[in-house]
């Protein structure tokens, strides 16, 4: 996964990827992907702007999805 796929924007907006956001739905995946516990570390949760730390962490917990 490259670094063009993560937005200047939210985790949230990330996650979301330009779709609207449906709460159910996106907390369903937030909980079927475990990212609860990492979201409650971050200072703002989902509504953390994603910078270079940010981007960092959500790279490594990509490839931890994906392998």
């Amino acid at each position: 996964m490259g670094k063009d796929l993560l937005q200047n924007a939210t985790i949230r907006d990330n996650i979301c990827f330009g779709r609207p956001f449906e709460s159910e739905r996106y907390w369903k995946a937030v909980h079927d992907a475990c990212l609860e516990d990492d979201l409650d570390v971050l200072p703002n949760g989902d509504m953390t702007e994603v910078g270079e730390r940010v981007r960092g962490l959500i790279l490594s917990l990509v490839r931890g999805i994906d392998s």
